[in-house]
């Protein structure tokens, strides 16, 4: 990860919940959303290597947005970590916090993009890889559509460690009858 993001994610955060409590919605995308929400121009996004426009988070009225909530309401709208890890996985990292943990943590985001962050308090790496065609069942002899029967979401249970998942199309987790 770019030396230093933790550090001014936590600072960032800190001191923009400290001076608003009120009238904010918060925002965490990937890094091509993050780039349109704001209206920088995502075509960077396409080249090699691909860098930041900013690694700073964004505070901005609501309405520049579109978004029609009280007159005052402002967004804020969390920073990418780097290239092609967005700032959905930023929520995740200040949700979970491994800087501040011995044991080793892995942190997994995926969607479009497949983006991981595993360390801990000594150190966090972070990549991205694209996931799309794996999802759309595309060209590969394992893939699974978004359609009924594909999982839809997986919990792992602290204690136990044992996972279960959910399926798209039934209401039931894979332990309940």
């Amino acid at each position: 990860m770019c030396p230093g993001s933790i550090k001014r994610l936590r600072v960032v955060w800190a001191s923009h919940h400290a001076a608003h409590t009120s009238h904010w919605v918060h925002a965490a995308t990937h890094c091509w959303g993050r780039l349109w929400l704001v209206g920088h121009d995502p075509r960077e996004l396409g080249q090699a290597p691909f860098a930041l426009a900013t690694d700073s988070a964004v505070n901005i009225p609501a309405r520049d947005l579109g978004i029609d909530l009280h007159p005052g309401c402002y967004a804020y709208v969390l920073p990418c970590i780097a290239g092609h890890v967005g700032a959905d996985m930023a929520g995740v990292l200040l949700a979970e916090a491994p800087w501040e943990r011995e044991e080793v943590s892995l942190l997994v985001d995926v969607g479009t993009n497949a983006e991981i962050v595993l360390g801990n308090r000594d150190r966090l790496l972070a990549a991205s890889s694209p996931t799309g065609p794996a999802f759309e069942g595309a060209q590969i002899s394992a893939g699974q559509r978004a359609a009924p029967g594909a999982i839809e979401r997986v919990r792992i249970d602290r204690e136990s460690l044992e996972p279960r998942y959910k399926v798209i199309g039934s209401d039931l987790w894979s332990d309940q009858e």
